[in-house]
């Protein structure tokens, strides 16, 4: 067991204060990708528009990403001489929640490609409407008028030039006349050619692939800034990345010294990878150089939250209020939420593991993975026993550590918040005569078998406040309700929140990604992994609020609602969530949601393209070609089959000077055109800095913003 006493609380590794020029609003929006979190939706609210018509400024993020000046589109045009459109200062915003959507166009597909039957007695439907009589000969214009109303129920058309193609295709004659069974035939090349085309299976992309051992050298890739917190076991530095410039921090940990091998900084830096969620703590990349194991994660400038607390005891003054503490527990409970439904407990959690994220601000992120456990399907309890004293679970005496054992922790991080002490803890120094063990058995005494201390402050906060506390306290483990039940305590909804926009800009930047190839979405996938944004903050605040299960992920069913608020056509809407979710599983994680939203605004950033061109060269040569991007993504066989079977057609399009085109016609004859253009290229071929660069600074296509609706 790894315990901490007391007086070694304010003695553990923690960075050290950053110096005062490094405080500024600026720095830190520079170095966290964020916009002062003073900002909010209230203040924007009251902004009018930069041309003087007196009406104030849309709500939520322009296609860059950054916050609207203006009111509406038609204000640009004429200049503010009085002209403005129906969605003038987001008058137009659509509640996202309550509108019935039509059945999935994805899901009537599927069903048609599965069931023959279900496909014979819809192309009769469209028959009865084109065709009279019961005679089962058909003649071609019939049959194309037939078709031609099949593809309508989806919102979609045909050409003369794509039905002939069909008949040479399925039928294979000129005749002039065909029968049903040909039709329905036809009916169902179709359907299936519609499908793939529509909703083409996507490249297996997941975050987790991307954190790898970096095999150069750590000065080549990052410049040394400032030591900020130093140990036995190693020392904390903030770092640059030298070629895009996003600020890091480096935790260099000693081989020789660290309690840790180094299978277990490993297996830590695995499981960090495998948590995408805005409140964990980001991993970017790791080096070896024998004597040390150098992790690159995100920086978090506001310290631990062990040192408000610390503060509170030092003044004996709360340095936040109730609703600082709300904040801290509801985004604490979040990335439990996210990490105990995919079965990973932290077992250490503490005021110590939580670091903020700005010093101005409540957002954090959840650290130090050191102990923490992934549970297979059918285990009910942990392999190994660990944590810190004070935060443990009575069970854990047991030897029964469940997932519930980060709720508790919570729980008497809750406490440590109110009263700037412990519920569950023994004399301290122990009496004359007495010694640690003697303090270690009071203190799993009175965990095990006592109810919480009480304490003065606990009169200073909500009733509701302390009915969470109590339930996370609980001490039979069954009792005790998970992450996302007590994410549905009322104390995180006795305030009223102004909920965060989704501007009309994302819901651009979303369609626009959805429109990209699959190759180009992958890349953005990587970009929004290693690069921060300015507008980092409001795009959290969008992904939790539509989070509404509070899995740490959005529901496809649930983004298409969003989207079909917003506006957007359904089978648009459909295809913008199929290209979102990127593992087929219906969920689409914070870093597939931030892709989508950032694309716009970094494709054309010569800076992070020549980094993330960086990390695909992994040998430094300045080529890459197939084999680094199945490299780079895939991770099982699985999925680099997959990669080596769709490179040799996507590949080549990283030739192309000319902006994507509007994808029209059968995936069939895009990938012929390809195939046809790029004659005698294989995925070996290898792409330069340049084609890169000017591949990914294609502009990406979207409606016009005043079509769109900004949903809250």
């Amino acid at each position: 067991m790894k315990w901490i006493m007391p007086d070694q609380v304010t003695t553990m590794l923690r960075p050290v204060s950053l110096p005062p020029s490094q405080e500024s609003n600026a720095y830190v929006q520079e170095v966290m990708g964020g916009a002062s979190s003073s900002q909010d939706s209230s203040t924007r609210a009251s902004r009018m528009c930069k041309y003087g018509c007196g009406r104030p400024v849309q709500p939520g993020l322009t296609r860059g990403l950054n916050p609207y000046d203006t009111c509406c589109k038609s204000c640009v045009k004429c200049g503010g001489t009085g002209k403005h459109d129906a969605n003038c200062g987001g008058q137009r915003a659509a509640a996202a929640h309550g509108k019935s959507l039509p059945d999935s166009l994805k899901t009537q597909l599927q069903e048609l490609m599965r069931s023959r039957p279900q496909l014979e007695d819809c192309a009769r439907s469209v028959l009865s409407q084109v065709a009279t009589g019961s005679s089962d000969q058909l003649s071609w214009n019939q049959a194309c008028a037939g078709l031609r109303k099949l593809m309508q129920m989806f919102n979609a058309g045909l050409t003369d030039q794509q039905l002939e193609k069909l008949r040479r295709d399925v039928l294979r004659v000129d005749s002039k006349r065909i029968d049903r069974k040909a039709f329905f035939n036809l009916a169902e090349h179709l359907v299936r050619q519609s499908y793939w085309e529509l909703f083409p299976e996507p490249l297996p992309v997941c975050s987790a692939n991307f954190v790898k051992q970096n095999l150069r050298p750590l000065k080549e890739a990052y410049r040394i800034d400032s030591k900020l917190g130093a140990g036995t076991f190693g020392t904390v530095y903030s770092v640059e990345h030298i070629i895009s410039g996003q600020k890091r921090v480096c935790k260099s940990i000693s081989k020789d010294k660290s309690s840790m091998t180094s299978d277990q900084i490993l297996k830590e830096i695995g499981s960090m990878a495998l948590l995408d969620h805005p409140n964990v703590i980001k991993v970017y990349e790791y080096f070896d150089d024998g004597k040390y194991i150098h992790q690159i994660m995100e920086p978090c400038n506001g310290g631990e939250l062990q040192e408000k607390i610390e503060k509170f005891q030092q003044e004996g003054k709360a340095p936040y209020d109730e609703i600082f503490m709300s904040d801290v527990v509801k985004q604490t409970l979040r990335a439990l939420a996210f990490m105990h439904s995919i079965r990973i407990a932290h077992k250490d959690l503490k005021p110590q593991n939580i670091m903020m994220v700005e010093r101005d601000s409540a957002s954090l992120k959840v650290i130090d993975f050191g102990l923490a456990e992934m549970f297979d399907p059918q285990q009910k309890f942990a392999g190994q026993i660990g944590g810190t004293l004070l935060y443990m679970a009575p069970e854990v005496f047991r030897q029964q550590m469940t997932l519930k054992v980060d709720i508790w922790a919570v729980g008497v991080i809750l406490y440590n918040l109110v009263t700037g002490g412990f519920p569950f803890i023994g004399q301290w120094p122990p009496p004359p005569g007495r010694d640690n063990a003697w303090w270690q058995e009071q203190t799993i005494g009175k965990i095990t078998s006592e109810p919480p201390a009480g304490h003065i402050a606990l009169r200073s906060v909500s009733p509701a406040c302390l009915d969470l506390m109590h339930c996370m306290l609980q001490k039979d483990a069954n009792s005790r309700p998970d992450a996302v039940q007590c994410l549905a305590h009322p104390w995180f909804h006795s305030r009223d929140h102004i909920p965060p926009t989704l501007g009309v800009g994302v819901v651009q930047c979303v369609e626009a990604f959805a429109k990209a190839s699959e190759l180009k979405q992958a890349i953005f996938v990587l970009i929004a992994y290693q690069c921060n944004v300015q507008a980092l903050p409001e795009l959290r605040a969008l992904f939790t609020h539509f989070d509404s299960a509070n899995q740490g992920t959005l529901s496809s069913g649930a983004l298409r609602q969003v989207l079909s608020a917003a506006n957007m056509e359904p089978l648009l809407a459909e295809q913008v969530v199929h290209a979102l979710d990127r593992d087929g599983k219906t969920r689409i994680g914070w870093t597939e949601f931030t892709a989508a939203a950032m694309c716009i605004s970094v494709c054309r950033n010569d800076r992070i393209m020549k980094s993330v061109f960086a990390a695909l060269d992994s040998d430094g040569d300045g080529l890459i070609d197939a084999d680094d991007f199945e490299n780079m993504f895939a991770g099982s066989d699985i999925e680099r089959d997959k990669w080596h079977s769709g490179l040799p057609v996507l590949f080549p399009e990283m030739f192309r000077n000319e902006p994507d085109e509007q994808a029209t016609g059968f995936i069939q004859d895009k990938v012929l055109k390809v195939q046809r253009i790029f004659k005698g290229k294989t995925s070996k071929t290898q792409i330069t800095k340049k084609q890169f660069l000017s591949y990914m600074g294609q502009p990406l296509q979207c409606r016009a913003g005043d079509v769109l609706n900004a949903v809250t």
